[in-house]
């Protein structure tokens, strides 16, 4: 479920929407109705907020862009 919103673009509002039912989840399986302690169990089991997640993914795509245009431009000007 969370791996499309990697897919297309996603309003901040659906992100938000998704989070919170992530967020309830947790709350039913670790018995509890603190968002506090959901947060922190997140962390420790490395789960992301969804828009955390979103922005890393849009991030790594950013750096794999400035890499592929990076080795473009260093051949193009080698040839020249």
């Amino acid at each position: 479920m969370l791996y499309g919103i990697e897919a297309r673009p996603v309003l901040s509002r659906h992100k938000h929407s998704l989070d919170f039912a992530v967020t309830r989840v947790f709350m039913k399986i670790m018995l509890t109705g603190s968002k506090e302690t959901v947060e922190e169990c997140q962390r420790c089991f490395g789960f992301l907020p969804v828009l955390v997640s979103a922005l890393l993914v849009f991030l790594v795509v950013l750096v794999h862009l400035r890499t592929v245009c990076a080795v473009f431009f260093t051949i193009r000007h080698r040839d020249i």
